[in-house]
Protein backbone atom coordinates (compact mmCIF):
# COMPACT_ATOMS: atom_id res chain seq x y z
CA UNK A 1 0.00 0.00 0.00
CA UNK A 2 2.55 2.04 0.36
CA UNK A 3 4.40 1.95 -3.04
CA UNK A 4 3.70 4.89 -5.99
CA UNK A 5 -0.20 4.28 -6.19
CA UNK A 6 -0.41 5.28 -9.34
CA UNK A 7 1.22 3.55 -12.35
CA UNK A 8 4.86 3.50 -11.33
CA UNK A 9 6.72 0.81 -13.57
CA UNK A 10 10.18 -0.01 -12.27
CA UNK A 11 11.60 -1.49 -15.97
CA UNK A 12 10.93 1.81 -17.31
CA UNK A 13 14.58 3.61 -17.66
CA UNK A 14 15.02 6.59 -15.63
CA UNK A 15 16.70 9.35 -17.80
CA UNK A 16 18.16 12.21 -16.67
CA UNK A 17 15.37 14.66 -17.94
CA UNK A 18 13.03 12.60 -15.51
CA UNK A 19 14.03 14.34 -12.57
CA UNK A 20 12.11 17.60 -11.43
CA UNK A 21 14.09 20.52 -9.83
CA UNK A 22 12.78 21.85 -6.98
CA UNK A 23 13.43 24.31 -4.32
CA UNK A 24 11.50 25.12 -0.81
CA UNK A 25 9.28 27.46 -1.07
CA UNK A 26 9.74 28.14 2.72
CA UNK A 27 13.95 29.26 3.08
CA UNK A 28 13.68 29.17 6.34
CA UNK A 29 13.43 25.34 5.96
CA UNK A 30 16.47 24.30 5.60
CA UNK A 31 18.27 27.26 7.44
CA UNK A 32 16.57 26.22 10.96
CA UNK A 33 17.69 23.08 12.55
CA UNK A 34 15.07 21.14 14.26
CA UNK A 35 15.66 20.79 17.77
CA UNK A 36 13.39 18.45 19.85
CA UNK A 37 11.91 19.73 22.92
CA UNK A 38 8.84 17.63 23.04
CA UNK A 39 6.73 18.51 26.23
CA UNK A 40 3.85 15.60 27.17
CA UNK A 41 0.49 18.07 27.64
CA UNK A 42 -1.04 18.35 31.50
CA UNK A 43 -4.54 17.09 30.06
CA UNK A 44 -3.03 14.37 28.34
CA UNK A 45 -1.13 13.40 31.14
CA UNK A 46 -4.59 13.12 33.45
CA UNK A 47 -6.21 11.20 30.90
CA UNK A 48 -3.34 8.78 30.78
CA UNK A 49 -3.91 8.73 34.58
CA UNK A 50 -7.11 7.98 34.97
CA UNK A 51 -7.45 5.53 32.15
CA UNK A 52 -4.13 4.17 33.90
CA UNK A 53 -5.93 3.47 37.04
CA UNK A 54 -9.34 2.77 35.77
CA UNK A 55 -8.20 -0.54 34.18
CA UNK A 56 -5.83 -1.53 37.14
CA UNK A 57 -8.53 -1.32 39.61
CA UNK A 58 -10.72 -4.37 37.55
CA UNK A 59 -10.20 -7.93 38.62
CA UNK A 60 -8.90 -9.24 35.90
CA UNK A 61 -5.17 -7.64 34.87
CA UNK A 62 -2.19 -9.57 33.21
CA UNK A 63 1.66 -8.82 32.71
CA UNK A 64 0.97 -7.58 29.12
CA UNK A 65 -1.47 -5.52 30.57
CA UNK A 66 0.58 -3.88 33.38
CA UNK A 67 3.11 -3.33 30.92
CA UNK A 68 1.36 -2.24 27.59
CA UNK A 69 0.35 0.67 30.32
CA UNK A 70 3.95 1.34 30.84
CA UNK A 71 4.96 1.48 27.76
CA UNK A 72 4.34 5.46 27.53
CA UNK A 73 6.53 5.44 31.02
CA UNK A 74 9.19 3.33 29.62
CA UNK A 75 9.45 5.50 26.19
CA UNK A 76 9.81 8.84 27.91
CA UNK A 77 12.62 6.90 30.09
CA UNK A 78 14.25 5.97 27.14
CA UNK A 79 14.40 9.62 25.49
CA UNK A 80 15.59 10.93 28.52
CA UNK A 81 18.74 8.79 28.74
CA UNK A 82 19.49 9.17 25.12
CA UNK A 83 22.22 11.57 23.74
CA UNK A 84 21.21 11.20 20.36
CA UNK A 85 18.41 14.01 19.86
CA UNK A 86 16.71 12.43 16.97
CA UNK A 87 16.27 9.44 19.04
CA UNK A 88 15.35 11.22 22.58
CA UNK A 89 12.51 12.88 20.12
CA UNK A 90 11.46 9.50 18.84
CA UNK A 91 10.78 8.06 22.05
CA UNK A 92 9.12 11.30 23.61
CA UNK A 93 6.82 11.18 20.56
CA UNK A 94 6.69 7.54 20.82
CA UNK A 95 5.48 7.95 24.32
CA UNK A 96 2.63 10.40 23.88
CA UNK A 97 1.62 8.55 20.84
CA UNK A 98 0.97 5.75 23.28
CA UNK A 99 -0.98 7.59 25.82
CA UNK A 100 -2.96 9.07 23.12
CA UNK A 101 -4.27 5.41 21.71
CA UNK A 102 -4.36 3.94 25.47
CA UNK A 103 -6.67 6.80 26.40
CA UNK A 104 -8.98 6.87 23.21
CA UNK A 105 -11.80 4.83 22.82
CA UNK A 106 -11.88 1.20 21.51
CA UNK A 107 -11.56 2.29 17.43
CA UNK A 108 -9.65 0.32 14.55
CA UNK A 109 -8.42 1.14 12.02
CA UNK A 110 -9.03 0.23 8.36
CA UNK A 111 -8.93 1.21 4.68
CA UNK A 112 -12.17 2.46 4.92
CA UNK A 113 -12.32 4.12 8.05
CA UNK A 114 -9.04 6.25 7.91
CA UNK A 115 -10.27 9.43 6.80
CA UNK A 116 -12.05 9.49 9.63
CA UNK A 117 -9.56 8.86 12.40
CA UNK A 118 -8.24 11.73 14.91
CA UNK A 119 -5.21 13.00 13.71
CA UNK A 120 -1.72 13.73 15.89
CA UNK A 121 0.58 16.12 13.98
CA UNK A 122 4.57 15.61 13.63
CA UNK A 123 6.88 17.78 12.63
CA UNK A 124 8.41 17.81 8.68
CA UNK A 125 11.68 19.22 9.88
CA UNK A 126 12.62 15.93 11.98
CA UNK A 127 11.27 13.52 9.14
CA UNK A 128 13.34 15.03 6.48
CA UNK A 129 16.26 15.36 9.02
CA UNK A 130 17.09 12.09 7.95
CA UNK A 131 18.23 11.04 4.60
CA UNK A 132 16.14 8.41 3.68
CA UNK A 133 13.51 10.71 3.39
CA UNK A 134 15.13 12.96 0.95
CA UNK A 135 15.84 10.02 -0.79
CA UNK A 136 12.23 9.27 -1.05
CA UNK A 137 11.08 13.21 -1.92
CA UNK A 138 13.51 13.02 -4.90
CA UNK A 139 11.68 9.78 -6.65
CA UNK A 140 8.77 10.95 -5.62
CA UNK A 141 9.36 14.51 -7.48
CA UNK A 142 10.04 12.70 -10.61
CA UNK A 143 8.03 13.15 -14.02
CA UNK A 144 7.58 9.40 -14.14
CA UNK A 145 5.82 9.16 -11.08
CA UNK A 146 3.88 12.51 -10.74
CA UNK A 147 2.76 12.73 -14.49
CA UNK A 148 2.55 9.51 -15.80
CA UNK A 149 -0.91 8.20 -17.52
CA UNK A 150 -2.54 6.97 -14.31
CA UNK A 151 -1.20 9.83 -12.16
CA UNK A 152 -2.93 12.58 -14.85
CA UNK A 153 -6.24 10.44 -14.49
CA UNK A 154 -6.06 10.73 -10.83
CA UNK A 155 -4.98 14.74 -11.21
CA UNK A 156 -8.28 14.82 -13.51
CA UNK A 157 -10.48 13.59 -10.72
CA UNK A 158 -9.50 15.76 -8.26
CA UNK A 159 -9.49 18.58 -10.11
CA UNK A 160 -13.07 17.61 -11.33
CA UNK A 161 -14.20 16.64 -7.74
CA UNK A 162 -12.94 20.24 -6.45
CA UNK A 163 -14.34 22.15 -9.37
CA UNK A 164 -11.68 24.53 -10.77
CA UNK A 165 -11.42 21.92 -13.89
CA UNK A 166 -15.09 23.35 -14.85
CA UNK A 167 -14.57 26.75 -14.14
CA UNK A 168 -10.91 27.12 -14.77
CA UNK A 169 -8.16 28.95 -12.10
CA UNK A 170 -5.85 28.33 -8.95
CA UNK A 171 -5.84 25.51 -7.36
CA UNK A 172 -3.46 24.34 -4.18
CA UNK A 173 -5.15 21.46 -2.12
CA UNK A 174 -2.49 22.59 1.37
CA UNK A 175 -4.70 25.31 2.22
CA UNK A 176 -7.28 22.42 3.69
CA UNK A 177 -6.99 21.12 7.03
CA UNK A 178 -4.82 18.53 7.42
CA UNK A 179 -7.67 15.88 8.07
CA UNK A 180 -8.56 17.09 4.64
CA UNK A 181 -5.31 16.10 2.25
CA UNK A 182 -5.87 12.51 2.04
CA UNK A 183 -8.71 13.49 -0.15
CA UNK A 184 -6.58 15.61 -2.48
CA UNK A 185 -3.22 13.95 -2.89
CA UNK A 186 -2.08 13.04 -5.95
CA UNK A 187 0.69 10.66 -5.42
CA UNK A 188 2.65 8.68 -2.76
CA UNK A 189 6.04 7.07 -1.38
CA UNK A 190 6.85 5.00 0.96
CA UNK A 191 9.73 5.37 2.88
CA UNK A 192 10.77 2.33 4.28
CA UNK A 193 13.43 2.47 7.99
CA UNK A 194 16.05 -0.24 8.96
CA UNK A 195 13.29 -2.14 11.20
CA UNK A 196 14.55 -2.42 14.82
CA UNK A 197 16.12 -6.49 14.38
CA UNK A 198 18.21 -5.15 11.74
CA UNK A 199 21.84 -4.87 11.92
CA UNK A 200 21.62 -1.50 11.39
CA UNK A 201 21.20 0.97 14.80
CA UNK A 202 17.77 2.26 14.41
CA UNK A 203 16.71 5.98 14.04
CA UNK A 204 14.34 8.04 15.19
CA UNK A 205 11.97 6.99 12.27
CA UNK A 206 12.28 3.48 12.94
CA UNK A 207 11.28 4.08 16.83
CA UNK A 208 8.49 6.24 16.30
CA UNK A 209 7.08 5.51 12.48
CA UNK A 210 8.72 2.63 10.94
CA UNK A 211 7.07 2.21 7.19
CA UNK A 212 5.17 5.61 6.85
CA UNK A 213 4.44 7.58 3.35
CA UNK A 214 5.30 10.76 1.72
CA UNK A 215 2.41 12.13 -0.38
CA UNK A 216 1.85 15.22 -2.77
CA UNK A 217 -0.52 18.02 -2.80
CA UNK A 218 -0.34 19.49 -5.94
CA UNK A 219 -0.51 23.33 -7.02
CA UNK A 220 -0.84 25.48 -10.26
CA UNK A 221 -3.38 26.56 -12.50
CA UNK A 222 -6.31 25.38 -14.80
CA UNK A 223 -6.59 27.08 -18.56
CA UNK A 224 -9.96 25.99 -20.35
CA UNK A 225 -9.14 25.86 -24.23
CA UNK A 226 -11.93 26.18 -27.18
CA UNK A 227 -12.15 23.11 -27.60
CA UNK A 228 -12.69 21.63 -24.04
CA UNK A 229 -8.94 20.74 -23.24
CA UNK A 230 -7.43 21.69 -19.91
CA UNK A 231 -3.95 23.10 -20.20
CA UNK A 232 -2.78 22.25 -16.24
CA UNK A 233 0.36 23.83 -15.02
CA UNK A 234 1.65 22.47 -12.33
CA UNK A 235 3.69 25.13 -9.96
CA UNK A 236 4.87 23.06 -7.42
CA UNK A 237 3.74 20.07 -4.58
CA UNK A 238 3.22 20.44 -0.87
CA UNK A 239 4.56 17.07 0.87
CA UNK A 240 3.53 15.39 4.07
CA UNK A 241 5.00 12.62 5.39
CA UNK A 242 1.46 10.21 6.54
CA UNK A 243 1.18 6.70 8.56
CA UNK A 244 -1.35 5.15 10.95
CA UNK A 245 -0.74 4.28 14.49
CA UNK A 246 -1.86 0.78 15.02
CA UNK A 247 -1.69 -2.70 15.28
CA UNK A 248 -2.18 -4.81 12.43
CA UNK A 249 -1.75 -8.28 12.57
CA UNK A 250 -1.99 -8.70 8.58
CA UNK A 251 1.17 -7.81 7.56
CA UNK A 252 2.55 -11.76 8.24
CA UNK A 253 2.32 -14.13 5.23
CA UNK A 254 3.61 -17.81 5.23
CA UNK A 255 6.67 -16.92 4.22
CA UNK A 256 7.12 -14.90 7.50
CA UNK A 257 6.97 -16.44 11.14
CA UNK A 258 4.56 -15.36 13.43
CA UNK A 259 7.48 -14.58 15.46
CA UNK A 260 8.78 -11.90 13.35
CA UNK A 261 5.87 -10.82 11.97
CA UNK A 262 4.05 -10.11 15.19
CA UNK A 263 7.44 -9.27 17.29
CA UNK A 264 7.24 -5.51 18.94
CA UNK A 265 9.91 -6.59 21.35
CA UNK A 266 10.81 -6.90 24.83
CA UNK A 267 9.46 -4.64 27.74
CA UNK A 268 10.47 -4.00 31.37
CA UNK A 269 8.09 -2.02 33.42
CA UNK A 270 10.43 -1.98 36.46
CA UNK A 271 13.45 -1.39 34.37
CA UNK A 272 11.48 1.06 32.32
CA UNK A 273 13.96 -0.43 29.40
CA UNK A 274 13.25 -1.82 25.94
CA UNK A 275 15.19 -4.22 23.89
CA UNK A 276 14.66 -5.05 20.51
CA UNK A 277 16.30 -8.47 21.14
CA UNK A 278 15.37 -12.19 23.37
CA UNK A 279 18.53 -12.10 25.51
CA UNK A 280 17.33 -9.41 27.78
CA UNK A 281 14.28 -11.94 28.40
CA UNK A 282 16.90 -13.59 30.87
CA UNK A 283 15.61 -11.32 32.99
CA UNK A 284 11.80 -12.00 34.02
CA UNK A 285 11.08 -8.52 34.05
CA UNK A 286 11.28 -8.41 30.09
CA UNK A 287 7.58 -8.92 28.65
CA UNK A 288 7.44 -9.63 24.61
CA UNK A 289 4.60 -8.06 22.50
CA UNK A 290 3.08 -8.23 19.44
CA UNK A 291 0.79 -6.64 17.90
CA UNK A 292 -2.21 -9.58 19.07
CA UNK A 293 -1.65 -8.07 22.46
CA UNK A 294 -2.59 -4.52 21.66
CA UNK A 295 -5.93 -5.60 20.24
CA UNK A 296 -6.19 -8.11 23.10
CA UNK A 297 -6.16 -5.25 25.12
CA UNK A 298 -8.38 -3.20 23.10
CA UNK A 299 -10.87 -6.13 23.24
CA UNK A 300 -10.27 -6.65 26.61
CA UNK A 301 -10.68 -3.05 27.81
CA UNK A 302 -12.69 -1.11 25.44
CA UNK A 303 -9.74 0.86 24.95
CA UNK A 304 -6.92 1.59 22.48
CA UNK A 305 -7.85 3.94 19.54
CA UNK A 306 -6.21 4.15 16.46
CA UNK A 307 -5.39 7.53 14.60
CA UNK A 308 -3.81 9.29 11.99
CA UNK A 309 -0.23 10.42 12.26
CA UNK A 310 0.09 13.55 9.56
CA UNK A 311 3.67 16.05 9.66
CA UNK A 312 2.91 19.61 8.64
CA UNK A 313 3.99 20.56 5.07
CA UNK A 314 7.41 20.28 2.84
CA UNK A 315 6.53 23.59 0.23
CA UNK A 316 8.42 22.70 -2.77
CA UNK A 317 8.12 25.22 -6.20
CA UNK A 318 9.56 24.20 -9.25
CA UNK A 319 11.91 25.72 -11.05
CA UNK A 320 10.27 25.41 -14.12
CA UNK A 321 6.36 24.83 -13.99
CA UNK A 322 5.21 21.59 -15.63
CA UNK A 323 2.00 21.86 -18.01
CA UNK A 324 -0.03 19.16 -19.35
CA UNK A 325 -2.80 18.72 -21.59
CA UNK A 326 -5.82 16.92 -19.97
CA UNK A 327 -9.44 15.95 -21.98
Amino acid sequence: MDTPLFGYYPFLRKYTEDKIDYYDEDPSFEDLYYTPNYELSAELNRDFDLTKNLIEKQIVTSDKTDTILAIPDIAQSMGQYEEDPDKRYAWRLLSDMMRTWICSSAQSSDHNNRHFLPVVNISSQWIFSHQIAEDALKKLASRNILFNYKAKEELKSILQRSGVWQRGGYFKFSDLKSHEFENWYLQRQSVSPATLFEPAPPNGLTIALDTFSLKALPKGFVSIGKKGERKIRIDGIDVYAYDTFNFDESNGSRFIPDFISNNLGYWSKNFKSFSPFPISCLYSDYIRLGNSDFNNFRRSYKKGGDFQVISDLRRLLFKKSEELILK
